[in-house]
């Protein structure tokens, strides 16, 4: 499995460097008839590393950024050193409001196949997962 990884200050204003970051990683994963998703990717990246820095404390530690993947599937670890939090107690955007903000987690399991949160060794670890195979597990 071919791995890529960034790790950088939790500063909002490094958010175009994250994101381009991974958009080029996982287009060197892809191949060009998965490359339809690479947009998606990106946008799932952006909003990981905008909530790592909103609720990980803005200039608080860093954040750490692993992009992985095979023919199967694509990993994609974003760590923050924040205060943690529950990923089944978010609750889903209040879409009749349309508010600014909320939707970021929304987006991200809309996006991937496979969302999952973890704590380890004083890092919240926010795992996605996209198989890249039609008939993988958690494809409809």
């Amino acid at each position: 499995m071919q791995e890529f990884s960034l790790t950088l200050p939790a500063k909002i204003e490094l958010l175009s460097l994250a994101s381009h970051f991974s958009k080029e990683a996982c287009k060197s994963l892809l191949n060009s008839s998965q490359s339809g998703i690479l947009n998606d990717l990106e946008l799932v990246v952006s909003e990981a590393f905008t909530n790592a820095v909103k609720y990980g404390g803005e200039g608080k530690g860093k954040v750490a950024l692993e992009i992985k993947g095979d023919k199967q599937k694509l990993i994609i670890c974003m760590k923050d050193q924040g205060k943690g939090f529950k990923l089944d107690k978010v609750p889903e955007p209040d879409f009749d409001n349309f508010a600014e903000g909320g939707y970021g987690l929304y987006i991200i399991q809309t996006k991937m196949d496979l969302v999952r949160y973890t704590c380890f060794k004083n890092w919240n670890v926010l795992h996605l997962t996209k198989y890249l195979n039609e008939n993988a597990p958690g494809k409809d």
